[in-house]
């Protein structure tokens, strides 16, 4: 059969427009199963929530907010606000908070996801030390409460009572100072509560507020941090710390405790038969984690010459402690020790200054009583050496904690400690030259600190 031109035409016209359709119909299929980049399809777009503690309500400051499966992600404020912004691919948003469960939400078409976040770890027992050392059963207090026992504190290993509540009450942040291991430590509780003023929680000790005074505090442009009161407690006497938090803890102790309360209780005598002995020792070593990163390309010198002698030999000044110098490349140069050196970097100077640092422990404890009488006799002696050479820590504890029951009624409980300790090559903080990290940041590139030492 012969097929004219009119029909071939009409034909290809008619397979043009199938194939058109089919086409669409194929990419509106594709269209509706496959997700484009942002910025082609959709935007990204703004999640914003509180995060809350299911303990008392209270926001949590500092949690981690991240979209799974990347890296990217923000942290809650100070009233436990957070805004992330989210691409069109996110799912799932997951929150992490130190001694909180992870929580995991679906982020689908919400623009704001609030969140509560449960404690991951029970710290609190049935029975808590609460005001004037008495005892109460958990479930009838109004109050939030976090409790350490002596053997998580004796786990710790921590030269300082209060730095063994780090990372495991939520809510309490520890940081310690950079003074060394003989050294305070920043409290909050809850974060800040007033602008000015101590933020610092109340102290009790066996059911005697006090205040924990500092010896000596460092400033804006120096000084030096000569510890605190609780830093010359033994952890090994410690029985247990209690944390009480929100705002009915206050009423316990009055308008002292508006910013917490952390309660220490001591190991005391207990009835038994005999006496019982018991005895510990440990070790720990400390090295630096971080340093800043410096540049080893100039060395000593400024507008970037050196100073020529008359024998034609550059040289380098004693009073001239930055790298605003040439570049360093091995040339010979009169440095500032008198000797004729290679002019070239050091990039492990700072490095070089600090040591491993250690810390030993040993303790024996004598325990004894019966039913009406008990007492416990404990001594401690520490070996510690921090990581910045000279500073060497050496403390003596002695403690005698005896109890007795004149009625039933009527009981007495009495304590006495003694401390000798000694400690050498405190360093200076904050932004002055005696401040050995503000000296190290200053030295110039093509200093050896073993050179530097050895004056």
């Amino acid at each position: 059969m012969k097929i004219s031109k009119r029909q071939t035409w009409k034909a290809f016209l008619v397979f043009t427009m199938m194939a058109a359709i089919f086409g669409l119909l194929a990419e509106n299929k594709l269209l509706a199963g496959h997700s484009f980049p942002d910025g082609i399809i959709q935007q990204e777009r703004t999640v914003t929530g509180k995060v809350t503690s299911a303990e008392d309500g209270l926001p949590l400051p500092g949690v981690a907010v991240i979209i799974k499966g990347t890296t990217t992600g923000v942290s809650t404020d100070q009233n436990g606000n957070y805004s992330i912004s989210v691409p069109a691919t996110a799912q799932t948003l997951v929150f992490s908070f130190l001694g909180m469960e992870t929580f995991e939400a679906p982020i689908q078409q919400r623009s704001v996801i609030n969140v509560v976040m449960q404690p991951s770890v029970t710290m609190v027992e049935d029975v808590v030390v609460t005001a004037l050392n008495i005892t109460r059963q958990k479930k009838a207090l109004g109050y939030s409460i976090g409790e350490l026992s002596a053997e998580a504190i004796e786990r710790t290993k921590e030269n300082s009572v209060i730095n063994t509540l780090a990372g495991k009450v939520p809510g309490l942040l520890i940081q310690p100072n950079a003074s060394g291991p003989a050294g305070t430590s920043r409290v909050l509780l809850r974060g800040y509560n007033q602008l000015s003023g101590s933020n610092d929680p109340l102290y009790v000790i066996d059911g005697i507020p006090f205040d924990n005074m500092k010896f000596g505090e460092s400033g804006m442009y120096g000084g030096i941090d000569q510890g605190d009161i609780l830093s010359t407690i033994n952890p090994a006497d410690i029985e247990s710390i209690s944390v009480l938090k929100g705002p009915n803890a206050a009423s316990l102790y009055g308008s002292r405790a508006n910013n917490g309360v952390i309660v220490i209780t001591t190991k005391s005598g207990k009835a038994r038969k005999g006496i019982g002995i018991t005895a510990s020792t440990s070790y720990t070593a400390d090295t630096p984690l971080l340093f800043p990163d410096l540049q080893n390309v100039y060395g000593q010198g400024s507008n970037g010459t050196l100073d020529v002698g008359l024998d034609g030999i550059p040289y380098t000044s004693k009073g001239m402690p930055y790298s605003w110098g040439p570049e360093m490349k091995g040339q010979s140069v009169l440095d500032w020790s008198g000797k004729v050196q290679p002019f070239n970097p050091q990039p492990d100077n700072m490095r070089d200054f600090y040591q491993t640092g250690h810390t030993s422990s040993t303790s024996i404890a004598l325990v004894g009583g019966n039913e009406n009488v008990n007492a416990r006799l404990s001594g401690t002696y520490d070996d510690i050496s921090g990581i910045q050479p000279t500073n060497d820590i050496t403390r003596y504890v002695i403690n005698m904690r005896t109890g007795a029951k004149l009625s039933d009624r009527l009981s007495v409980d009495a304590k006495a400690t003694f401390v000798k300790q000694r400690v050498t090559g405190r360093m200076q903080m904050a932004d002055m030259q005696g401040n050995p990290g503000y000296a190290l940041t200053l030295m110039p590139r093509n200093i050896r600190t073993v050179d530097a030492m050895n004056i």
